[in-house]
């Protein structure tokens, strides 16, 4: 957790692996031959701001049925930051949508604050209000100024005029946007646009914050800042971060915990945990153990591919 978490050095790592997978000896390809056992990433629950407990999800059609995810353990303590890595369809957006309510788990439970958020098909209100999500896609309304997409939120929840105004003003300043309150949408750039969104999810003061690769579309040089801009905002919002990347190296700057998900049907495959105290600049990348981070979750991934082509499936 950002608030008072503390490391000897920034290298500091665990890594913790399936329970009984084999394998293969040191003279023979590298793979897991036994991907079944999923790793238990459970927290005690006086200690999880939010829970998933043998969560799966299967998706039918009239043609198919697919089982995108499965067997799902994962507390997240409060103010913690957490990423989800993966391959492409394994069920990283999926599972970040069933922690948002959008989608409601074929079994299994999740909780925020202790409470469920689903009640046979009702979600529970109390639980989706301390959540805030934030898309790949910005999703501003072109006809609205920045002070109106951000304000959006609280003049559906019948906040007033003056409310919503000071509440813009003041998440502006907070995401860097200073100025720009009168700006539409066109007039911004990808970035910017991006801090709307992130300052529009943060309205109404979530105490969650679920992210759904924010920065995919952006160049590297301001998917940087942005990573800067979301680690500063975590930290002055005191909010629980749930990360969904394709980048490792974005992963392992940002989070607390890594959580690498296999390929189809998604099951925790390891969890890494970073130990490197916030706030981290980004020079931190070039360290030993930053990269030994990277290169390991890279292996984990391939090894992954690697086992998926052996028994003549598709990671996608």
């Amino acid at each position: 957790m950002r608030s008072d978490r503390t490391a000897d050095t920034p290298s500091s790592v665990a890594v913790r692996s399936p329970a009984g997978t084999e394998t293969a000896p040191d003279d023979e390809p590298r793979y897991t031959r036994n991907a079944a056992a999923p790793v238990n990433g459970a927290v005690p629950e006086s200690e999880a701001e939010i829970a998933l407990r043998g969560v799966s999800k299967l998706y039918r059609t009239r043609d198919r049925e697919t089982l995108a995810l499965t067997d799902i353990d994962l507390g997240i303590r409060r103010q913690e930051f957490v990423a989800l890595v993966g391959q492409s369809g394994c069920g990283k957006t999926t599972m970040l949508r069933i922690l948002a309510g959008l989608i409601k788990p074929t079994t299994g439970e999740v909780t925020v604050a202790r409470r469920p958020l689903w009640d046979g098909d009702r979600r529970d209100d109390d639980a989706l209000r301390k959540l805030g999500l934030v898309f790949q896609d910005a999703n501003l309304f072109p006809w609205y100024t920045v002070e109106e997409n951000i304000a959006l939120p609280l003049l559906l929840r019948g906040a007033g005029k003056a409310e919503r105004r000071r509440r813009a003003n003041e998440l502006c300043e907070l995401v860097g946007l200073e100025g720009f309150t009168k700006a539409l949408p066109r007039e911004l750039s990808g970035g910017m646009r991006q801090r709307v969104a992130i300052a529009r999810s943060l309205s109404y003061d979530p105490e969650i914050l679920l992210l759904d690769e924010p920065f995919g579309a952006l160049d590297a040089m301001t998917r940087d800042k942005m990573n800067m801009e979301l680690q500063r905002i975590a930290g002055a919002t005191h909010a629980t971060v749930v990360l969904v990347t394709h980048s490792i190296a974005e992963a392992v700057f940002l989070a607390d915990r890594v959580v690498l998900l296999s390929a189809r049907p998604g099951r925790i495959r390891s969890i890494t945990e970073v130990d490197a105290p916030h706030p981290r600049a980004l020079d931190v990348t070039a360290q030993t153990g930053f990269q030994e981070k990277v290169i390991a979750l890279r292996g984990q991934l391939a090894e992954d591919e690697e086992r998926v082509a052996r028994e003549g499936g598709v990671s996608e």
